[in-house]
């Protein structure tokens, strides 16, 4: 059955897998879990607490907090109003800040901590509601607490199958979402449910998520990658999202969470490769010659398997693969949280060496493009069809060309309504259906897209 939009998505996991985990996180030392019939009924009474302050379809709600289970609850239950999201990155500066909210239109703002509730005062005039995330009262008495809100939307009578949320259609508005670059003026991408479905439509033929996948990503949930691939994509097939402190090591983030999925950017995954490299360069002589070993027999194992070849593998490098697996390379996959299955990249590809590295211990990496005009991914390299420095190919339903002047062009069925409020600006971006970038690039004959 298809979806009209994220919440009847979202109703769909929850009917299949109810008591699989939604949500793992620590607090005060210990281990919570939310199965996902406790995160859709939360989400409904914080979604009916938002209704019964004056939230309505088409209002903009802006999020500016940092990463936690509450985030998505809010996230989910905006959308589930008809309202819009409005997510804002916890590290944007004040006056970009008030920037967006002010482009945005933004009503109503649900924030995190101290310093963000001073990151946007003074308040626009236009916001009428401010509601905190974390526990305890802010000491202000026209700030509503999460759990107020929660306890409001409890007592409402309105019934599950009169929730709105049913009649919200595949090109109803969703969110905006905002790039904010110190040479390039403020634009906010409109998108509606139905293009972030089709996104995350694409994405599944793609990259294979279930439940029993345990998902971690440090990367800020207002980013259109992490928000896609970190939580919405994961909760489309029941996985599990893991929260983490951020500021420990990320190595011993692994350790104590172990994902399956790991999302992140070239820099998290240029210091696992770091790491890797620095734990076999540091062990003794005997134990190097036995990873060189180890990686030129996954190597040549790879070979056959890469790209989808299917070609027929020699009974005697199949028996010394297994050799190695067990001796070396679940060993190496112990000292990056031992569960690992893949990692999930945007942004510029890494140097083939060190994705090399990644595939030949069996947790590929799998560099994808992001473009937020068209709500996330337009590329990917997917296993097994993967291929070093490139960012993939066009993911299904995109369509990429190159410019007269070397710059990718994107045609896709997830393209942004508009730049909100940016007429002028949006006829600027999208011309005759295509996406103008300004992203060097060339695409080979086999469609694989390298970054210039």
């Amino acid at each position: 059955m298809n979806s009209h939009n994220l919440i009847e998505m979202l109703a769909h996991t929850i009917k299949h897998f109810p008591s699989e985990t939604a949500m793992s996180w620590k607090q005060d030392d210990q281990l919570k879990h939310l199965s996902y019939q406790e995160l859709w009924s939360i989400i409904r009474d914080f979604a009916m607490g938002l209704e019964k302050i004056g939230i309505r379809p088409k209002s903009k709600v802006a999020i500016f907090a940092d990463n936690q289970p509450r985030w998505i609850i809010s996230d989910l239950a905006i959308l589930s109003l008809g309202a819009i999201s409005v997510p804002i990155d916890p590290k944007t500066s004040s006056e970009g800040v008030h920037a967006i909210l002010k482009d945005a239109e933004v009503e109503a703002i649900i924030f995190g901590t101290p310093d963000q509730l001073r990151h946007i005062s003074p308040l626009p005039s236009q916001v009428k509601y401010l509601i905190h995330l974390n526990q305890g009262d802010m000491g202000f008495s026209d700030i509503l607490n999460f759990e107020k809100c929660i306890q409001i939307g409890r007592t409402t009578t309105l019934e599950t199958e009169d929730w709105v949320y049913y009649n919200i259609q595949s090109h109803d508005p969703a969110t905006i979402t905002y790039s904010l670059y110190p040479d390039k003026p403020l634009t906010g991408a409109m998108l509606s449910h139905g293009q972030i479905l089709q996104n995350l439509h694409s994405i599944s033929y793609l990259i294979p998520i279930s439940t029993n996948d345990f998902t971690y990503s440090p990367l800020t949930l207002a980013d259109p990658f992490a928000r896609m691939m970190g939580y919405l994509i994961m909760l489309k097939h029941g996985a599990t999202l893991i929260f983490q402190n951020p500021i420990k090591p990320i190595i011993e983030q692994l350790h104590e969470s172990c994902p399956t999925i790991l999302i992140g950017t070239p820099t998290l995954f240029n210091e696992l490769y770091d790491h890797l490299y620095h734990q076999i360069k540091q062990a003794s002589w005997f134990k190097q010659k036995q990873y060189e070993w180890a990686l030129q027999v996954a190597q040549e194992y790879i070979t056959y398997t890469r790209y989808g070849q299917n070609r027929n593998i020699p009974s005697f490098l199949t028996q010394k693969y297994m050799i190695a697996e067990w001796l070396i390379l679940s060993k190496l996959r112990q000292k990056i949280g031992g569960k690992l299955r893949f990692l999930l990249s945007t942004g510029d590809p890494l140097a083939a060496e060190k994705s090399q590295l990644f595939t030949q211990i069996n947790v590929p990496l799998i560099e994808t493009y992001c473009l937020p005009e068209c709500t996330s991914l337009i590329t990917c390299n997917y296993w097994p069809h993967i291929k070093p420095e490139t960012v993939g190919k066009a993911i299904p339903g995109v369509e990429l060309d190159i410019s007269t002047n070397g710059k990718l062009l994107v045609k896709s069925p997830s393209m942004m309504i508009q730049y909100y409020n940016q007429p002028d600006k949006t006829r600027q971006k999208i011309k005759n259906g295509w996406v103008q970038t300004d992203i060097l690039a060339h695409i080979d004959a086999e469609g694989y897209v390298k970054i210039m």
